[in-house]
């Protein structure tokens, strides 16, 4: 006997759990990532791999002709490589094959998360209400739209008040600028793929200006994850210089800043291959550098506040 099934029900295993597990275990990977916890990074994404293909097969089991082109070997290979830099003592000559994992694994979870969107839809009553008070509902939607409108303007001006403005060259000696745009924050693997749409995936540059705005006196210690070339200044300082082709490194640099706004300049360039360019920073009393937030990133100096000083160093 065959059973079929409706749009809308909700006939097969809930994944919502286990995927909410998945993606919060690949969340840990990359704080132990972050940390040089290498050994226990591996460890979890190891675990992500077998997760995943336990979960691949359940659907597989309802589902096998829209999971056909799921190579489950892939997973096989993945845990391999895993295995590899897990027991390799020189840690550093892995490093662009687990940062490769990891962008795989993203896209795997990716997947994983559109497949089961897809295979088992939640059971909903959204369907039948809208049917029986399309009206009222029409209605309601005209109200809402022509309140948030203005709120989403208002939202994005906002937005573009925070973060570095970011010039993007199809050369990477920052010649034939491509776009401008406001980067909230610095934090892009973009791996094999293109930064913009319609954008070269390789030999690219880009410049990111502002302005950091730091909170109070003391000792920051500056992070860059890149690959390839990249170079830091702060004020009038070039803090950080590795403008060389290489696989994903960190570079970091410590020094003593005064609380107020500091000129901020961070180039990059992408040879081949991947194109990974990453910001942090670590403040006295930080367990561990994360990402500069966007609140602390400001485009241009019009934006500035004036109750906070501008240091010119």
């Amino acid at each position: 006997m065959t059973t079929t099934r409706q749009e809308g029900e909700n006939t097969g295993p809930d994944f919502s759990q286990k995927l909410k597990e998945i993606k919060g275990q690949f969340e840990l990977v990359i704080q132990y990532f972050e940390q040089q916890d290498y050994p226990l990074s591996s460890e979890t994404a190891i675990k992500i791999v077998g997760e995943m293909s336990l979960a691949l097969e359940e659907l597989a089991k309802d589902y096998p002709r829209s999971l056909y082109a799921y190579k489950f070997s892939q997973f096989n290979e993945l845990e391999i490589n895993l295995g590899k830099f897990h027991k390799e003592k020189n840690i550093d000559s892995n490093m662009a094959l687990f940062t490769d994992t990891l962008v795989t694994l993203n896209t795997y979870i990716n997947r994983l998360e559109k497949e089961i969107k897809k295979n088992y839809p939640q059971k909903s009553l959204w369907v039948t209400l809208v049917s029986k008070h399309k009206k009222i509902i029409a209605l309601g939607v005209a109200t809402i739209l022509v309140l948030t409108v203005p709120f989403l303007f208002w939202r994005k001006h906002e937005k573009n008040k925070h973060g570095l403005r970011g010039e993007y060259f199809s050369k990477k000696n920052f010649a034939e600028i491509k776009q401008k745009r406001v980067d909230h924050t610095i934090d892009f693997q973009w791996g094999m793929s293109s930064p913009l749409p319609k954008f070269k995936k390789d030999g690219f540059s880009v410049r990111w200006t502002g302005y950091l705005r730091v909170p109070k006196e003391g000792s920051y210690e500056f992070y860059t994850h890149s690959d390839d070339g990249v170079a830091l200044w702060i004020g009038e300082k070039n803090i950080i210089s590795n403008w060389t082709s290489h696989g994903t490194t960190v570079d970091n640099f410590a020094l003593p800043l005064k609380a107020g706004y500091h000129p901020i300049r961070l180039e990059y360039f992408d040879e081949k291959r991947r194109a990974v360019i990453r910001l942090l920073w670590k403040k006295e009393g930080d367990p561990r550098p994360t990402v500069i937030s966007s609140k602390y990133l400001v485009p241009s100096k019009e934006l500035l506040r004036p109750d906070i000083p501008l240091i010119q160093e």
